[in-house]
């Protein structure tokens, strides 16, 4: 079974990710929480009592107390054995190449542009999901 984290803030961007893993009959121990201070917390505390990280860390771009790029920071700052395995993936509604340019030099798989969808699913599940160029993500290339 695949350990994914979950940090949104939005209730319905939240409740669109966990209906598609649903529909898609994806077996997974989705953890949720709504900003990126309370997602480090979790991460942490879980690594500490049973030494294992997500397989997973989906988070949002823009989020209150602590952002995706601030969360991505604080993740690659932290001394846990095994996270260079954990594949985070960056959600935004944002086609700003301003944004884009931070998502390229933080340390994470991939750019996902919202909605999340089946499609999206099947790529990042399959490990054929890449970040795309920023023209790409802007015209919604893939699915996205």
């Amino acid at each position: 079974m695949t350990n994914i984290l979950l940090i949104e803030d939005n209730d319905v961007d939240r409740f669109i990710v966990e209906k598609v893993f649903k529909l898609a009959d994806v077996e997974v121990n989705l953890t949720t929480r709504t900003n990126g201070r309370d997602g480090l917390d979790i991460l942490v505390r879980q690594f500490l009592d049973t030494g294992h990280l997500p397989d997973m860390i989906l988070i949002d771009r823009f989020m209150p107390e602590m952002d995706g790029i601030k969360f991505i920071e604080a993740f690659a700052n932290l001394d846990m054995k095994g996270k260079e395995h954990v594949r985070v993936y960056m959600l935004t509604n944002s086609i700003d190449p301003a944004i884009l340019n931070q998502h390229t030099r933080a340390n994470f798989t991939a750019v996902i542009q919202k909605p999340f969808t089946r499609e999206i699913l099947s790529s990042i599940t399959s490990g054929s999901h890449q970040i795309l160029p920023h023209d790409d993500v802007a015209r919604g290339v893939d699915g996205i």
